[in-house]
């Protein structure tokens, strides 16, 4: 009985030596056909958005335009330091460094400052004869602010974010001017040297400059969507001094170009 088992056993694992022999060349064939196996992939690297923390601004501001006399004229001058109501806008783009830290380059439009002053005073013509003349002043000023601004974010409120903030850069100014005197109110007046002071008349001019140009902020924005913030503020504007109308050897006449706005502009997150 023993016998007949064990011949049995050597039997089977003959059997299953012929059928492993048999069976791998056709499976060495297989994986020829199928190729080699397919190589993993490596891992994606984390895209990096471009966009992350950069921002689009654009502002509108009201301000109150109110300059010292740009010239001096002889006799009783009418017309200075009147103030009024100027418009302006600017356009810039910034980066956001982190919840309190953000800074943005502006270019900046104000409309044009314009100013008209008139005297009256005695005058003597050429000929001898005494009179009254009255004489107009007009000058304009255009100037173009190009600044690097840096804000501090103070926290968030309800919502609201206040900031502080400032800035400097350059400031190019545009300045035209033209004057003219009127003997009696019908003849034109010439004069020159009437005193180092007034410089001469008529005086016709434009000039364009750079000037050195900072500003101070202080405002609150507010989100009002998904990457818009609403921004409301004051900016103090200082682009320096403005040079007119040369005196006949006494210099020049300068006024302070300096601006109180207020300020209202949207913040674009480029997301």
């Amino acid at each position: 009985m023993s016998k007949s088992v064990g011949i049995g056993m050597a039997g089977a694992t003959m059997a299953a030596a012929v059928l492993l022999s048999c069976a791998s060349p056709g499976s060495a064939q297989a994986a020829d056909l199928l190729g080699p196996a397919p190589m993993a992939a490596p891992a994606s690297e984390p895209l990096v958005e471009w966009g992350s923390g950069w921002y689009l601004r654009g502002d509108m501001a009201v301000m109150e335009d109110k300059r010292d006399p740009m010239m001096r004229l002889p006799g009783t001058v009418s017309g200075a330091n009147r103030s009024k109501t100027g418009f302006g806008a600017d356009l810039g783009f910034g980066y956001q460094f982190s919840e309190m830290l953000r800074a943005d380059a502006t270019f900046g439009l104000a409309a044009r400052s314009k100013q008209t002053l008139t005297s009256r005073f005695a005058c003597t013509l050429t000929s001898g004869r005494d009179g009254i003349c009255d004489e107009t002043a007009r000058t304009s000023i255009d100037r173009y602010p190009l600044l690097a601004n840096v804000y501090v974010d103070i926290g968030s409120f309800g919502g609201l974010r206040p900031y502080l903030g400032a800035g400097a850069g350059v400031a190019f100014v545009t300045q035209s001017w033209d004057r003219n005197a009127v003997f009696d109110r019908t003849t034109p007046f010439v004069y020159a040297n009437v005193s180092p002071t007034y410089g001469a008349s008529p005086n016709v001019g434009k000039t364009s400059v750079t000037r050195f140009a900072y500003a101070l902020m202080a405002g609150v924005g507010y989100d009002i969507s998904d990457g818009v913030t609403l921004d409301v503020g004051y900016r103090f504007l200082d682009m320096g001094k403005s040079a007119v109308i040369p005196y006949a050897g006494a210099g020049v006449r300068t006024a302070n170009l300096r601006e109180h706005q207020v300020r209202v502009g949207l913040r674009y997150r480029i997301d």
